[in-house]
């Protein structure tokens, strides 16, 4: 049963961690965004975000 829970709780760890990291690529995109200076290519290069996440974050944004 430890084991279980472990491997549970491992796979919980691993959600976050890519959960954060989603976030984190997300509020750099809107921060560059907001800078206005480079292009949503580059955003989308700078960020790890597609080209298309990028646009749509845009259109949320405006």
């Amino acid at each position: 049963m430890c084991e279980a829970m472990e491997r549970i709780e491992a796979r919980g760890e691993a959600r976050g961690k890519r959960e954060g990291k989603r976030e984190t690529m997300i509020e750099t995109a809107k921060r560059l965004l907001a800078n206005g200076k480079l292009m949503l290519k580059e955003i989308a290069e700078c960020s790890g975000l597609s080209l298309a996440q990028v646009k749509k974050l845009q259109a949320s944004m405006a």
